[in-house]
């Protein structure tokens, strides 16, 4: 090869080499300056998803107890501290609380600073009574709180349990990711995940849709710059299995199938056990936020889905009211009283986001303490 040779390859070289850093530079500020949403531009010690600690077996919603740090995205930035017992609370966690809270990220308080979350805001209107929000720590779905409470009875309430459901995912792919396991007596003794949270290298991953390629070399590099996270991202954002919007899934049409059946079960396991202590319960449906107002930000790539959901009005609302009754498990839904706001221009969901704004924190926390003045009087 001549020096002609050379000093084209050197060129290219050199240009590829130049390119790249810009790259790496211009989504690297694009990142810093944004904060986009989407979790999987980050590696996750970056994200720290609600604090959890990452691991490859069992619970993935893992978390780190005594941590402090920001979680900021593009909607919001709050701060985020866990107590010992890796609650996120500035103080202990007690046993046997007046009120007791299992849920999934609403009830931990995403996007909201944690004197803002409906807890906090039911413990104010409460009087001399502690409310205790026990997520991420009793897991992410009804099997998980079922199993949680079971293994630590001392946080079973003394007066009255709330359940939180967010049915899309508590019915349907959350039930659907749990791995039940048991002894050589059958006995469950404990739950696992068919998704990993995050891998060994600590980005989010899957076995089903993995992010980070399960390869050596240019794969791995990829996975670890800027520009090829930003890459993958999309590509799977973009895989994912197809939306078919002209037929409803069960759960939008208020059918419940064998996965949110089975979660059902814990939900009236878990109200049984609450009432061997002596505790009331009810269950806490969240709507989706497209049921509440306008959001099409969250539409933008289901907008027909969208708006069937909005077109039937929410039946999946009517069919948890008619299994709460045949369980005797009251069901809470806060739609009216959500939409009631949102028609005064406050949004009580997040644009992009999807969880509850400190408005809507502040209705459910509302509806809640209504819903106990009454049942007390």
């Amino acid at each position: 090869m001549g020096r002609n040779g050379l000093f084209w390859i050197a060129l290219v070289l050199i240009t590829v080499l130049l390119a790249g850093g810009l790259s790496e530079f211009a989504v690297w500020a694009w990142v810093r300056s944004t904060r986009p949403a989407n979790l999987h531009l980050y590696p996750a010690n970056q994200v720290w998803l609600g604090g959890f600690v990452p691991q490859l077996t069992g619970i993935f919603y893992a978390p780190e107890p005594d941590h402090e740090r920001r979680f900021c995205r593009d909607e919001f930035c709050t701060q985020v501290r866990t107590n010992a017992q890796g609650f996120r609370s500035d103080r202990e966690v007690l046993a046997r609380p007046d009120v007791a809270i299992v849920g999934d990220s609403f009830a931990f308080g995403w996007a909201v600073e944690v004197e803002e979350r409906y807890g906090a805001q039911l413990e104010k209107l409460l009087v001399n009574r502690r409310v205790e929000s026990l997520a991420y720590p009793n897991g992410h779905s009804p099997p998980y709180y079922d199993f949680f409470l079971k293994q630590n009875p001392q946080y079973l309430p003394k007066e009255l349990l709330v359940m939180q459901l967010f049915a899309w995912n508590d019915l349907g792919a959350d039930q659907q990711d749990v791995i039940y396991w048991y002894d050589e007596r059958e006995q469950w003794i404990g739950l696992g995940s068919r998704s990993l949270m995050v891998n060994a290298d600590g980005y989010f991953d899957s076995p089903a849709r993995p992010f980070v390629p399960r390869r050596e070399g240019f794969g791995r590099l990829l996975a670890r710059s800027w520009t090829g996270r930003l890459v993958l991202a999309n590509l799977r954002r973009n895989t994912g299995p197809p939306v078919r919007p002209s037929e409803l899934a069960p759960l939008d049409r208020g059918e419940f199938d064998f996965s949110a059946r089975r979660a059902l079960g814990h939900v009236r396991d878990l109200a049984r056990r609450a009432r061997e202590r002596g505790s009331d319960v009810v269950l806490l449906y969240v709507p989706f936020a497209t049921l509440i107002g306008q959001y099409p930000r969250l539409c933008q790539y289901e907008a027909e889905l969208c708006n069937q959901r909005a077109a039937n009005d929410d039946p999946l609302a009517a069919a948890l009211a008619a299994w709460g009754e045949v369980a005797s498990i009251p069901v809470l839904d806060p739609t009216s009283a959500l939409r009631a706001v949102e028609r005064t221009g406050q949004r009580t969901y997040l644009e992009n986001d999807g969880h509850w704004t400190p408005a809507g924190h502040r209705v459910v926390g509302e509806v809640l303490h209504q819903w106990i003045e009454e049942r007390e009087q």
